[in-house]
């Protein structure tokens, strides 16, 4: 069963003849044998049914203890999950279109929302995880019929099931989670139990290319190390265990040097990712080989994470969270910073106590406890993260928790995606946001606007968008009194007249003050703009002395302004389009921004002042 991933199979496979003949390689009867025949069960499924379910409890060490099912209703609401997945049982396989290759794959966000639950294996972690708590036998039936028409209408490498390396190793890990939920898997079915090993021998031979050909992501190589330690009866599995190993590591230690920025939201997936391979190989194997390129990375997500941070990231990706037991979403950076914490030890990345339901099976009702002796990590304090064009401020300041999270990519020259976020600010008091990110893309005619530099809470100069520029870190500091951050974008210096951008912030811990200085360098007269974008149903009220009382779910906050600015603030403007929030995927809503402008000769320099009031 040996697959090869070249172009010249991709341009064959729109031929009926040739989809027939892979489809028939990859996942016949002659294939099944095959693979029974090379893991030593030849002819009898069973066996090797009874052997996943044996391999599956020794390395994916799951606590699902009687004892720990028992508890499972005093952290969750056990009612509601079974009664969902009973829901969710009956809902029918959406048929996808499977009769062209994956690779000419073209669905629009919204169809990648509405098949992920089915394509990433969600449904099937999902019923899985309520048989286990309620033992229902509609539950048990729909488990294998879930399974088998999955395998049945989604043949190897056609369809939305194999579009995607990020997809394909979710899927990987949330079957191999549920198989070992289901205890014993000859329960679902031999047969069908076969089907779903081929699935994921194919899963591994097709994540091993992709990284080969393109290294550098954590999701396919940890999906790839938990598929040869879980299944090592596969001829491949050594090989898959060594290259996932090897490739996450790589893919880890490219965050700490500048390059093509990931979105904010790949930083909380690759940090959870790495922080299951981490799970599954054992705290010894976590700290020896992890501990100095993940902790970086679960800080970033600490500080990102409540109560520090909102604990949204920008940036679309239909591989929307890892482990995925809501269907809702779970939270994107307080799961992978906490697993983190857990398994390198380090009390400095625990985001919150609260146990999520990944850690709870992980680890069991113990994560708790686990979790209180994590405390007193102290401030995340000032920090960078080059890969993911990321800088932070966090501490207690001035009686809350503030966070102050600056977009610092790119490093390199980018496209003008990038330049329009580039020293974008977002602020957060206790985990409420002040200055909001303007929240995953949307669909429509405002899907280009929150992508545009007006989004943003930035400068913006004669209201155009920035071309190709870089992001310099100037300075970084992190004292008993202050937090500080010095960038520099020179993304303006094609205009007529150059101009470079510096952004300075300071955050004042004993006041809780953060005074933000926006600096343009230029020989001639510019508009310019400042935009701080506050979150849907925050208040702006202008004050009699100057500035503006802020009011929302973060508290009260005054505004001091410069003087030079003329002062507005705008909802929900369409012509041009200002002052617009995505709240999720596809939905946009209007909120306040406000809007400082002034036009000036030579260098500018603008000093707003934040200070949260009690």
């Amino acid at each position: 069963m040996k697959l090869s991933l070249g172009k010249s199979l991709w341009d064959r496979l729109p031929h009926t003849r040739m989809v027939k003949k892979v489809v028939g390689d990859l996942a016949g009867a002659r294939a099944r044998q095959e693979l029974l025949g090379a893991c030593g069960y030849a002819k009898r499924p069973e066996g090797l049914a009874t052997r996943l379910g044996v391999e599956l409890e020794r390395h994916l060490p799951l606590n699902t203890s009687p004892e720990a099912v028992a508890e499972f209703g005093r952290y969750f609401d056990q009612l509601n999950v079974q009664t969902l997945a009973l829901v969710e049982a009956r809902e029918p396989l959406p048929r996808l279109d499977a009769s062209i290759p994956a690779s000419q794959v073209e669905l629009a966000p919204s169809q990648w929302r509405r098949l992920w639950p089915w394509l990433g294996g969600q449904r099937f972690l999902r019923l899985a995880r309520a048989h286990l708590v309620g033992r229902d036998a509609a539950l048990a039936a729909a488990l294998a019929a879930s399974l088998s028409d999955f395998c049945r209408f989604n043949p190897p490498l056609m369809g939305p099931a194999w579009a995607s390396a990020g997809l394909m190793a979710t899927r990987s890990l949330n079957w191999l989670l549920a198989l070992r939920m289901v205890g014993d898997p000859v329960r679902l079915g031999a047969e069908v139990v076969v089907s779903v090993l081929m699935h994921l021998a194919l899963v591994g031979q097709v994540l091993a290319e992709d990284l080969a050909q393109a290294p550098g992501r954590a999701a396919p190589a940890a999906a790839l190390l938990l598929l040869g330690r879980s299944l090592p009866f596969l001829p491949q599995a050594e090989q898959w265990r060594s290259q996932g190993q090897a490739k996450l590591l790589e893919a880890l230690a490219t965050y700490g040097r500048p390059g093509p920025a990931r979105p904010t939201r790949q930083l909380g997936l690759d940090t959870h990712w790495a922080a299951l391979a981490g799970w599954a190989l054992g705290r010894d194997w976590a700290r020896d080989h992890l501990g100095e390129t993940l902790a970086p990375l679960a800080l970033a997500c600490r500080s990102l994470a409540e109560p520090w941070g909102t604990g949204r990231g920008w940036g679309y990706d239909p591989v929307r969270s890892v482990l995925e037991f809501d269907s809702t979403g779970e939270p994107l950076f307080g799961p992978g910073a906490n697993l983190a914490a857990v398994v390198l030890g380090q009390a400095r990345l625990r985001a919150h106590r609260r146990v999520d339901e990944g850690l709870f099976w992980l680890i069991g009702p113990e994560a708790a406890e686990w979790l209180r002796q994590l405390a007193g990590g102290g401030d995340p304090g000032a920090g960078d993260l080059p890969g993911a064009g990321l800088s932070w401020l966090a501490a207690e300041a001035g009686g809350r928790k503030v966070g102050l999270r600056l977009c610092s990519a790119p490093r390199q020259a980018a496209g003008p995606g990038w330049g329009a976020r580039s020293l974008d600010l977002s602020v957060s008091l206790d985990g409420q946001p002040l200055l909001a990110l303007p929240g995953p893309p949307a669909e429509g005619p405002l899907a280009g606007v929150l992508d545009a530099r007006a989004a943003h809470s930035v400068v913006r100069v004669d209201a155009r968008e920035p071309g190709p520029g870089q992001v310099r870190v100037e300075g970084l500091e992190s004292t008993d009194n202050h937090l500080f951050i010095s960038l520099a974008f020179d993304g303006y210096v094609r205009l007529p007249d150059p101009v470079n951008l510096r952004r300075r912030v300071h955050l004042d811990r004993r006041r809780g003050v953060i005074t933000v200085v926006d600096q343009l360098s230029a020989g001639s007269r510019h508009q310019v703009e400042l935009l701080f974008q506050l979150p849907p149903g925050a208040r702006a009220r202008p004050l009699d002395q100057g500035g503006l009382e802020l009011g929302g779910d973060f508290g009260r906050c005054h505004l001091a302004v410069d003087q030079a600015c003329r002062v507005e603030v705008l909802q929900g403007r369409t012509d041009p389009a200002l002052g617009w929030r995505s709240t999720r995927e596809g939905q946009t809503v209007p909120s306040p921004v406000v809007r400082l402008v002034t036009r000036q000769v030579g260098d500018v320099t603008l000093t707003t002042v934040f200070t949260p009031l009690p």
